[in-house]
C-alpha cells in the first residue's frame, strides 16, 4: 500500500519519507512555498504562501482519462431527407444523451490547464457492442425512443455519437485550484483537509476536501474524485454563530472535526452519499481549562494538541458507524497523553505521527492497534533532517527546475547545520513527571526514551511557522542558516504504517517483537561456528539412529466413506518415518473410529491438501488423492477450531513436500491456481529426484489399467473411455471369444464425446469373417474414407485369443493370430478419447497401456505457496503476478511460506500482504394494497434477507468474514452502486422475483430489493511484493524480442503496458505506458506472435494490430463480433488458440486462427457450458475452472497444433477453485 510521510520545512518546501527509505526526498519545487499540508492515498492538498489551495496527484500510474460525448441529431423530411432542420419541440442539433442540454463541439472545454485533449472528435462506431455503418447513425421513430442500427421505413429521426477523450497531465506536479472568489486576495485560505475515501455508499475513489478561510468560514470542495482531481466548485458550509473555524481535519470514513477561534471543537454530522458535506455541526467542549489549537482525525480516532502543547485523545469515536449513530462521531471524553507536541497527524490505520515542540524531531506513536487506539509511547525518528549536517540537500537551488523563480540573493546552498544540534531523540527533562518509559514489544516503542516538553539537546530556539505570520516563511529566503532545520507541518494521511514491519526510520534498542533477543543471536552464532568445525568429520561415522518414526494425533470428526455418509467422531493420526524431521521417507494419514482403522492415505498418493470449509462455522480439511477423486470421495476432516485445522494442513503439506523432496520456489514450468478462499496453489511440472523414483516405482499402476475384465465375456456393443488418450506408444490388448458362427466384428478408436453424433472414427478395424477379408478405414463426421482390404483373415468361429493395437508415430499396428497389419494415420491420433467394440464377439478383457502419456489432472501434486490473492497470472521465464480483491497487483518474489505456513524457503523474501473484500446481503420486500411495500411476502417469495439468488437465507448477523484472519472494518451500509440503478433509498424494483431490476418504481412493479454491503480487511504475509501506484483488474504477459511485455487493464478500464524484469533482475523494468482505447476494457490476454486480445466493457472482443518487437504497443484495435450476440467477460490467448467466456459461463473457441496471416480468425464456436475461467498456455494447452460443484479444475484433452480446440475435458481436483493459469508452462500439461 502507499506509505509515505510528508512534511513542510521552514522554507515552505515539501519532503517525502517513504516507509522503504531512510532519507527525505524533496518534491518538485514550482516557485511556490507551502504552509499547510494534508495527504490522502494518492493526493496532496496544500495551502501555498499565497494563501491559495494547491493539489498534487502522486503515487499512481493509472491514467486519468475522461470521455466527453455529444450526440448529433437529425430528422427526416420529404424534401431534404435526413438533415439538421429539427422541429421546435425537438432536441438540439448537438446535445447531451437525453437531449436536454446543448453540447456543441465548441461548448466542451477543458476544466483547467491540468488537462489535455488526446485527439479530435471521433465517431463512435458501435451500439451496445454491434458494429455500425461507416457514418455511425442509429435510427428511431422519434425523440426519445429505442435506437436501432438499422434504418426502417418508420425511422423518422436519427443520431450518432461523437466522443473525445481528455487526459489529466498534471500528475506528480502541483496544480492550482480555482480560488473562492474571482479576486483570490478577497478571502484567502488558512487550512485544508482531505479524506472521506471510505464514506459509506459513496462513489469509488471520491474524496472529501474541506478548507478554512481567513474569515473563519468552512468551505467544502465538491466533485473531487479520480476523474476530477481538482473538484468542481466551492460550497460554503455555515458554522454556528460565534464559532468561526481556525483549523479542520477529515478522516478516511468522512469523520470531520474543526477547531474554533476560541479553542473549542465542532463535529460535522449527517454526511451521506447524497450530502457528503453533512447537515449540521455538533459542538464538543475542549478539555477543562484547555484551548485546542490543532486536531487530526483518523479512522476511529481523534487526536488534538492544545495551545500549551499538551496532547489529547478523544475516546469513544467510531467513524465508520457515525451514519447510524451520530453520537459516535463526537466521542465521549478527552484523555490526556504523556508528552508535549507541536502537531499530530493520524494515518489511515490510526497510526499517529507527531512533531515535537522543537519543530524538528518527529515521533511515531507505538503500540497503536484497533484494540488500543491510544498506543503507549512516542518513538523518535532518527532520519536526518534534509537541512542537517551531512544530509543530502537535494532541494537546493542548483537542483530546482525553475531557477528563474528563485530570488537573486539566494545562496548556492544552505550552510552546514551547527554541530551538536541533537539530531537524535531528545532527552527527557528531569523531574517533569512525564519520563516514565513503556515496556518494549512494539516496533514503534522505545524502551529508553519518552517524551517531554522540551529538547535539552537543542541550543537553537526554533518557533513554528504560524499562518497568522505576516511573511509566508518564518525565515527570510535570503538568509538560510542553521535555524532552517525544522518542520512546520506534517501529513500522515497517505502513510500506512504496518506495526509488524518497522520502516527504516528508527535506531536504538532491539525490539523483542520483531527480532531475536541478543542472547539468542549469540547462541545461534556459536552453534553455526561449531557446526562448521564438526561438518568435515560427519562422513567418517555412521548415523547413531538410522531410522526414526514420529506420530501426531488429535480428535476430530470424519466424513465416512461408506453410505449413508455422515460425520463420525474419530482420532486422526499422522505418521512419518525417516532419518530426521526434514527427511521423510514414508508417511501415512490414518483415521480411527472406536480404535478401529477406518481409512488411511499414503502421503505419496496425496494430490493436494485444501481448506474446504463451506462456512466460517466449519473448519474442514480435505485430503485429495487420485484414487479418491475417481470415487469422488475425498478424505474430509472436521476440526474443533480453525487454528487447529490450519496447523494440520501445514503439517500434512510439509510432510508431503519433504517426502517428495521439493525445495525452494517453483520452476518456470509450473501450473498456478487460486481457490475461492484466496489460497495460492502451485503444481511444479519439474519432477524432483524423489518424484522420478516414485514415478518409476508406480509406472505400471499409473500407465496400465484394465478397461474390461469378465471371464464370461461382455456383450457388444462395448464402449470404454481412454483416460489418457491414445498417443504414440499407447497400446490396447483385447482378449476375446468368438461365437460358433460369427459374421463380423469391429474395433474403433474414436474422438469426441462418448455417444455423441459429432464423433469421428480415427481407426476402424473390421474383420468380416463371412467374407474372409479385413477392412481398415477411417470416418470423419460425414463420410467414410477409402477402404483398405486384406485377405484371407485368420479369425474363425469358436476361437479365443488376443488382439494387440499399437499406436506408432506414422501408423497403427495390429497383431492377432500371426497377423500383422498396418494402417497409416489419416487423422490426428492425439484426439482419440475412447474405444468401441461391435459385432459378433465376446470381450473377456481389455488392457490399456497409456505408455509415456502425461499424468492425469487428479494425479498432479499441488502445494500451497503462502499469501492471499484473488487471481494469479504466470508469464515467461518464471515471472508471476497476482491481483487481490482490492485490485492491488503483487509480484512473486521467489520464496515460499507465509501466513499459516511455518516453513520458509526459496531465495526471495516474505512481505506483509493486505486485502479488502466487500460482502453483500439483499433486503427483499413485496407490495400489498394495505401496507405498501413490506416484509410480508408470498409463501413462494425469497426470504426477507437473502443472497443475490434469493435461495439462501441470510441475516446481517450470520454473514461472517471468510476466516479468522479477516476483520470487519465497517458496519452494514446500503449500496448505491448496483447495476441497473437505484432510487434515493437504494431500492431496485421489478415485477416479480427474480426479474430485471431497475432504479425507479413502475406501475407494474410489485417487488423491490436493495443491497447492503460490509467491508472486511485481511493482513497476512507471503512471498509477494506489492506494486504500488496502480490498481489492476486484469493482466497478461508475453515475450517479444527477448523482452517480457506486460499488458494490463486498470480498475477504470484503461490499458497499460510495461517492460517487465525477469526474476534474476535482467531485462525490462520500467514505468507504465498508456495505450489508447475507444472505450473501457475489462480483460486482456497476450497470445503468440504478438497477438493481444482484450474484452471491452460492452462485451465485445478486441485484437491489437501491429504488435511487434520494434513496435510493442501496436497500431490500433480491431473489433471482433460477439459470439452469438452474447457479452464476453474473459479471454485467454495461446500460441494459435483463443478462448473466451461469456457472462453466462459459456465457453467459446475462435475458429480458423492463423497468428501470422489471419490472427482474427473466422467465428466463435460454442464448446461447453458451466465454465467460469479458462487459461490457454504458450503451447495451446488449456485449463479451465468449471462453475459446477463450487469450482472444479479441468484440462482440455487431445489439444494439438492441427486442432487447438481439443476433444473433451478431463476433470481434475474439486475443492472450490476460482482461477487457474497455465501460461507459464513450456511443455504439455
Amino acid at each position: 500500500m502507499p506509505a509515505s510521510l510528508f512534511c513542510v520545512d521552514l522554507l515552505g518546501r515539501i519532503y517525502e519519507l517513504s516507509t522503504s527509505s531512510s532519507k527525505w526526498e524533496p518534491l518538485s519545487y514550482l516557485g511556490v512555498e507551502f504552509k499547510r499540508l494534508s495527504a490522502s492515498e494518492h493526493s496532496l492538498w496544500a495551502i501555498g504562501g499565497d494563501q491559495q489551495v494547491y493539489v498534487l496527484i502522486y503515487g499512481t500510474d493509472n491514467p486519468i482519462r475522461v470521455m466527453e460525448e455529444t450526440y448529433e441529431n437529425q430528422r427526416w423530411n420529404p424534401i431534404d431527407g435526413f438533415c439538421d432542420k429539427l422541429l421546435g419541440t425537438d432536441r438540439y442539433h448537438f446535445s447531451s444523451m437525453d437531449g436536454k442540454t446543448e453540447r456543441r463541439f465548441t461548448d466542451v472545454d477543458l476544466p483547467s490547464l491540468g488537462w489535455q485533449w488526446e485527439g479530435d472528435w471521433q465517431l463512435d462506431s458501435t451500439l451496445n457492442g454491434t458494429q455500425l455503418e461507416t457514418e455511425g447513425w442509429t435510427y428511431a421513430v422519434d425523440f426519445p425512443a429505442a435506437y436501432s442500427p438499422y434504418k426502417r421505413f418508420t425511422s423518422c429521426v436519427r443520431r450518432r455519437r461523437w466522443v473525445r477523450y481528455r487526459r489529466y497531465v498534471a500528475v506528480n506536479t502541483w496544480s492550482s485550484v480555482p480560488p473562492l472568489h474571482r479576486d483570490s486576495v478577497e478571502e484567502p485560505f488558512v487550512d485544508v483537509a482531505v479524506g472521506g475515501s471510505e464514506l459509506a455508499g459513496w462513489e469509488p475513489d471520491n474524496l472529501m476536501v474541506w478548507a478554512v478561510t481567513i474569515r473563519g468560514r468552512v468551505i467544502f470542495r465538491s466533485g473531487v474524485g479520480r476523474l476530477s482531481p481538482e473538484g468542481v466548485s466551492w460550497l460554503p458550509v455555515a458554522t454556528p454563530r460565534g464559532s468561526e473555524a481556525s483549523q479542520i481535519s477529515c478522516g478516511p470514513s468522512g469523520l470531520t472535526w474543526a477547531l474554533t477561534w476560541d479553542g473549542g471543537a465542532l463535529v460535522r454530522t449527517g454526511m451521506t452519499r447524497d450530502t457528503p458535506h453533512g447537515t449540521d455541526w455538533c459542538q464538543v467542549p475542549p478539555p477543562d481549562g484547555v484551548r485546542l489549537e490543532q486536531v487530526s482525525v483518523g479512522d476511529n480516532s481523534v487526536w488534538a494538541v492544545s495551545s500549551d502543547k499538551r496532547v489529547f485523545f478523544r475516546q469513544g469515536v467510531k467513524g465508520h458507524e457515525m451514519s447510524s449513530n451520530p453520537t459516535l462521531a463526537r466521542g465521549t471524553n478527552w484523555l490526556e497523553m504523556v508528552g508535549s507536541m507541536a502537531a499530530v497527524s493520524v494515518g489511515p490505520n490510526n497510526q499517529v505521527v507527531a512533531l515535537g515542540t522543537d519543530g524538528v524531531q518527529l515521533y511515531v506513536r507505538g503500540r497503536v492497534s484497533h484494540a488500543e487506539l491510544t498506543g503507549h509511547t512516542w518513538r523518535p525518528l532518527t532520519v536526518p533532517h534534509p537541512g542537517a549536517a551531512g544530509s543530502s540537500r537535494s532541494g537546493s537551488v542548483a537542483s530546482l527546475p525553475f531557477p528563474a523563480a528563485v530570488p537573486a540573493d539566494w545562496p548556492d546552498g544552505p550552510p552546514a547545520a551547527a554541530s551538536g544540534d541533537g539530531q537524535g531523540a531528545p532527552e527527557p527533562a528531569s523531574g517533569d513527571g512525564q519520563g516514565a518509559t513503556e515496556p518494549a514489544g512494539c516496533p514503534y516503542d522505545s524502551d529508553t526514551s519518552s517524551m517531554s516538553g522540551q529538547s535539552a539537546g537543542d541550543t537553537a530556539s526554533l518557533r513554528l511557522l504560524r499562518l497568522d505570520d505576516d511573511e509566508p516563511s518564518a525565515v527570510p529566503l535570503g538568509r538560510a542558516g542553521p535555524e532552517c532545520r525544522g518542520w512546520t507541518s506534517v501529513a500522515a494521511g497517505g502513510c500506512f504504517l504496518d506495526p509488524l514491519h518497522v520502516p527504516p526510520w528508527f535506531s536504538g534498542p532491539v525490539v523483542a517483537d520483531q527480532q531475536e533477543e541478543l542472547w539468542k543471536q549469540k547462541v545461534l552464532e556459536l552453534l553455526k561456528e561449531r557446526d562448521s568445525r564438526v561438518r568435515p568429520f560427519n562422513g567418517l561415522y555412521d548415523e547413531a539412529i538410522e531410522r526414526s518414526s514420529w506420530t501426531r494425533t488429535t480428535k476430530c470428526r470424519w466424513w465416512t466413506d461408506a453410505p449413508p455418509h455422515n460425520w463420525a467422531q474419530a482420532v486422526l493420526e499422522l505418521e512419518q518415518r525417516g532419518t530426521g524431521a526434514a527427511q521423510v521417507e514414508f508417511g501415512q494419514i490414518s483415521v480411527y473410529v472406536g480404535g478401529e482403522k477406518m481409512a488411511s492415505v499414503c502421503l505419496s498418493e496425496v494430490s493436494a491438501v485444501l481448506n474446504s470449509s463451506e462456512s466460517r462455522r466449519q473448519s474442514v480439511l480435505a485430503v485429495l488423492t487420485a484414487e479418491r477423486m475417481r470415487r469422488r470421495l475425498p478424505l474430509k476432516l472436521w476440526f474443533a477450531e480453525e487454528a487447529e485445522m490450519e496447523d494440520w494442513l501445514d503439517m500434512i503439506q510439509t510432510a508431503c513436500v519433504r517426502l517428495r523432496r521439493i525445495e525452494g520456489a517453483p520452476s518456470e514450468n509450473s501450473l498456478w491456481a487460486v481457490t475461492d478462499r484466496g489460497d495460492i496453489m502451485v503444481s511444479d511440472q519439474r519432477l524432483t529426484t524423489a518424484e522420478q523414483e516414485l514415478a518409476a516405482e508406480t509406472h505400471s499402476s499409473l500407465s496400465q489399467c484394465q478397461l474390461v475384465s469378465d471371464p464370461a465375456g461382455c456383450q457388444t456393443p462395448l464402449c470404454r473411455r481412454l483416460e489418457r488418450g491414445f498417443t504414440e506408444g499407447c497400446s490396447l490388448v483385447i482378449s476375446y471369444k468368438l461365437p460358433t458362427h460369427p459374421s463380423w466384428f469391429s474395433i474403433n478408436l474414436m474422438t469426441g464425446v462418448t455417444g455423441s453424433q459429432e464423433t469421428e472414427n480415427v481407426f476402424h478395424f473390421n474383420p468380416r469373417i463371412n467374407r474372409d477379408v479385413i477392412v481398415r478405414n477411417s470416418r470423419t463426421k460425414d463420410d467414410w474414407g477409402r477402404e483398405e482390404r486384406d485377405g484371407p483373415q485368420p479369425f474363425k468361429g469358436g476361437d479365443t485369443g488376443e488382439i494387440h493395437i499399437i499406436c506408432l508415430k506414422d501408423q497403427f499396428k495390429v497383431l492377432a493370430l500371426g497377423l500383422c497389419t498396418l494402417f497409416t494415420h489419416r487423422m490426428d491420433f492425439r484426439r482419440i478419447t475412447h474405444v468401441t467394440i461391435k459385432g459378433d464377439i465376446l470381450v473377456t478383457q481389455v488392457s490399456y497401456d497409456a505408455g509415456p502419456a502425461e499424468a492425469a489432472p487428479e494425479e498432479l501434486f499441488w502445494r500451497q505457496l503462502g499469501g492471499h490473492l484473488r487471481r494469479v497470472e504466470a508469464g515467461p521465464h518464471g515471472v508471476v503476478w497476482g491481483l487481490g480483491h482490492d485490485q492491488t497487483p503483487w509480484v512473486y518474489t521467489g520464496a515460499t511460506g507465509g501466513g499459516q505456513l511455518t516453513e520458509h524457503g526459496g531465495s526471495g523474501q516474505l512481505h506483509t500482504m493486505t486485502d479488502t473484500r466487500y460482502f453483500y446481503i439483499y433486503e427483499n420486500q413485496r407490495w400489498n394494497p394495505l401496507s405498501g411495500f413490506s416484509y410480508r411476502g408470498l409463501a413462494t417469495d425469497r426470504p426477507t434477507w437473502s443472497d443475490r439468488t434469493g435461495r439462501v437465507q441470510l441475516t446481517k448477523d450470520t454473514v461472517l468474514p471468510p476466516s479468522r484472519h479477516w476483520n470487519w472494518v465497517s458496519s452494514w451500509s446500503v449500496d448505491f452502486h448496483v447495476s441497473g440503478g437505484v432510487d434515493e433509498e437504494g431500492w431496485q424494483y421489478a415485477m416479480d422475483f427474480p426479474a430485471s431490476y431497475h432504479g425507479y418504481r413502475g406501475m407494474q412493479d410489485f417487488v423491490r430489493r436493495r443491497r447492503w454491503y460490509r467491508k472486511c480487511h485481511l493482513k497476512t504475509t507471503g512471498p509477494w511484493e506489492c506494486v504500488n501506484n496502480v490498481k489492476l483488474r486484469d493482466l497478461s504477459m508475453h515475450e517479444l524480442g527477448g523482452e517480457i511485455h506486460l499488458w494490463a487493464v486498470t480498475s477504470a478500464g484503461d490499458v497499460l503496458h510495461r517492460l517487465e524484469s525477469r526474476p534474476d533482475g535482467s531485462g525490462g523494468g520500467g514505468g507504465w505506458s498508456s495505450v489508447t482505447t475507444d472505450q473501457p476494457f475489462s480483460a486482456i490476454s497476450c497470445g503468440g506472435h504478438g497477438c493481444v486480445w482484450a474484452v471491452a466493457r460492452d462485451g465485445t472482443a478486441r485484437l491489437r494490430c501491429g504488435v511487434t518487437a520494434q513496435r510493442p504497443l501496436g497500431t490500433g484495435w480491431a473489433q471482433v463480433e460477439h459470439p452469438e450476440g452474447r457479452k464476453l467477460k474473459h479471454v485467454s490467448a495461446g500460441q494459435s488458440a483463443v478462448w473466451a467466456v461469456d457472462d453466462s459461463h459459456r465457453l467459446y473457441w475462435r475458429q480458423e486462427i492463423n497468428p501470422v496471416t489471419f490472427p482474427m480468425g473466422m467465428a466463435w464456436r460454442h464448446v461447453s457450458d458451466h465454465v467460469s475461467h479458462v487459461s490457454c498456455g504458450a503451447g495451446n494447452q488449456t485449463w479451465a475452472v468449471s462453475s459446477r460443484h463450487s469450482g472444479v479444475l479441468q484440462r482440455r484433452q487431445a489439444v494439438c497444433e492441427e486442432d487447438s480446440a481439443g476433444a473433451e475435458w478431463q476433470h481434475g481436483l474439486p475443492g472450490g477453485w476460482s482461477h487457474v493459469t497455465c501460461r507459464g508452462l513450456s511443455g504439455p500439461c
